[in-house]
């Protein structure tokens, strides 16, 4: 017994020491095999979530995710090691194992996406980025602004809960922070009007007068009638806006962005329509909808992405991963595989920054996944422990490599 607990206080030890050299990039190709093969063992697991509980709650991060998150990040460390090849049920195994341990799987994150050099060097980094955002920005925030029919807005920050505007038969009310339409009889002035802009640094969700629920991201707008009094339910959004249909089988619903066109009878499903991204792409969470694009057309089933470009051009992907799609609705920043212009775009809509770049662009990929409900500085900290470095002076934010 004593030789036993002996053997597993040396062999702790020694993960320890693999661990501290996986996580500064120094392992030598004998060391990496047996560092992959004590993780894989799966006899070190709660050894192993201590140290690496201890090094994530050392960055006071906030990181959640599922199992098929975890996935894709776990074939990111394996993809890493051409001394270790596992066959796919070790891997299954071993993601089982990480998925259910959070601290395991936070190391993954960090594996991937976060870790610099050495721990010095980590803290260096993370001092530079507080000194450079004395006035640290506030991620954003639920809000936004309607515009009536007759041209007056209403900044919805501010106004208390309770109806704020009738028109026709058709009222809007505020509450719990939400807007909801209700029609108060069938002759609703369906020629009314009105719409819902979120600035950058806000979000908002409605309730359109059929009951379809509509969540907008940052930098977003709605323009809908206060009632759908005709043969179809026609909407025109810009930015990106999540949907949940409510079902009409008679009466289809229609949204309109640019030349794209999304028609569904009863679904959900995100567009992504920023002006700033290279397509508008559509994703389908549940149902069917009918997308066209010029003499483009097609139809998507749930987990589908459609990509409209240029003039004609649409593209159907089949892989499309709904949960990094939906991560904005959700609270978090999901990057995939994203390079380092994609992740400053949501950041400059989400913190409300100008975004500049001193120098070339770094060619690099990410993948992670954050809460959005953190200050700009604690994002910051985990991009610089990249060897990504930023200066943030008021609402300018400079990106240095």
């Amino acid at each position: 017994m004593f030789y036993r607990l002996s053997l597993f206080a040396m062999t702790t030890e020694r993960l320890h020491y693999l661990l501290e050299r996986y996580l500064s990039r120094s392992l030598n190709p004998a060391e990496e095999k047996e560092f992959y093969l004590l993780v894989d063992s799966g006899l070190h697991d709660d050894a192993l979530k201590t140290m690496l509980g201890n090094e994530w709650y050392s960055l006071q991060t906030d990181a959640r995710l599922s199992e098929e998150k975890a996935e894709q990040l776990f074939q990111s460390i394996l993809q890493q090691r051409p001394a270790v090849q596992l066959s796919l049920w070790q891997r299954s195994v071993a993601l089982r194992r990480f998925a259910a341990a959070a601290s395991i799987i936070s190391f993954i994150v960090l594996s991937v996406f976060f870790f610099t050099n050495n721990k010095s060097e980590k803290q260096s980094t993370a001092s530079a980025v507080i000194t450079s955002t004395n006035n640290d920005i506030p991620p954003g925030q639920s809000g936004a602004i309607l515009k009536m029919a007759d041209g007056s807005t209403l900044v919805l920050d501010s106004v208390q809960d309770g109806v704020l505007t009738q028109q026709g038969d058709a009222v809007a009310i505020k509450q719990g922070g939400q807007l909801n339409y209700a029609q108060q009889a069938n002759n609703a002035n369906g020629n009314a009007y009105n719409s819902v802009e979120t600035p950058r640094g806000r979000q908002f969700k409605l309730t359109l007068e059929d009951g379809t629920q509509v969540w907008l991201n940052a930098s977003s707008s709605i323009r809908f009638p206060v009632a759908f009094t005709g043969t179809e339910r026609k909407v025109e959004i810009t930015g990106e806006v999540y949907f949940e249909v409510a079902k009409n089988k008679v009466k289809p619903f229609i949204v309109q962005t640019g030349t794209t066109k999304v028609e569904v009878l009863g679904t959900h499903f995100n567009i992504n329509a920023y002006d700033d991204e290279a397509a508008v792409k559509t994703t389908l969470v549940e149902g069917s909808v009918r997308i066209s694009k010029g003499n483009s057309n097609g139809i998507l089933k749930p987990g589908q992405q459609a990509q409209a470009s240029g003039a004609n051009t649409l593209q159907i992907r089949n892989d499309a991963d709904i949960e990094e799609v939906l991560s904005w609705k959700n609270g978090r920043f999901a990057f995939v595989n994203a390079d380092l212009e994609t992740i400053m775009r949501q950041i400059s809509k989400w913190y409300d920054v100008d975004v500049q770049y001193a120098g070339v662009v770094p060619k690099r990929t990410f993948t992670a996944d954050l809460s959005r409900n953190t200050n700009l500085s604690e994002l910051l900290k985990v991009l610089e422990l990249n060897n990504i470095h930023f200066l943030v002076q008021g609402r300018k934010l400079t990106v240095m490599p």
